[in-house]
């Protein structure tokens, strides 16, 4: 947090990063095969970190719909 790469957190979420991360360039992944199922690990759909894919995904912020 200190090195600003979560942008502002609020103190709610803290308890919700971990205390080690892991931030790969290249197209890796880490997991913890004791709680992941097999299946899962061969999914296309992990984050890739700090590749260019990843670091530029588009963002939609839609504001909440009002009441009719």
């Amino acid at each position: 947090m200190a090195d600003g790469w979560f942008g502002a957190v609020a103190e709610r979420v803290l308890p919700r990063i971990g205390e080690v991360l892991v931030a790969f360039h290249a197209a890796h992944a880490v997991v913890d095969s004791r709680v992941m199922r097999e299946p899962l690990l061969s999914l296309v759909g992990q984050h890739g970190s700090l590749t260019e894919a990843e670091l530029t995904v588009p963002m939609l912020h839609l504001p909440a719909a009002r009441p009719a």
